[in-house]
């Protein structure tokens, strides 16, 4: 049972800010298909996935823009992996909600 004393309220928010974020089909195969293959350009995602190019890159963005990923540059790419952390913290959120 939820009490006030074992919710934080902002971290719940933010969890729930995050899972907006997911909250599209595409976006959460994205995120399976880097939790198996780690870190990955965006020419590597959308050929593998077999979608656009266009509608990779606005979904990384988004999942990017809402911390659920990371991004570095390998000289004119750009590399995505998984941020573990933040995807942690919604796992954690939504199994306090579920006690």
């Amino acid at each position: 049972m939820l009490t006030s004393k074992n919710v934080n309220v902002d971290i719940i928010e933010d969890a729930f800010n995050r899972l907006r974020g997911i909250a599209h089909p595409l976006r959460i195969e994205i995120l399976e298909f880097l939790t198996v293959n780690k870190d990955m350009t965006v020419t590597q995602i959308f050929e593998k996935m077999r979608i656009r190019q266009a509608e990779a890159s606005y979904h990384l963005t988004t999942l990017k823009s809402k911390g659920l990923l990371t991004s570095r540059r390998d000289g004119k790419k750009a590399i995505y992996s998984i941020n573990e952390r933040n995807l942690q913290l919604i796992t954690d959120s939504v199994d306090l909600l579920n006690k």
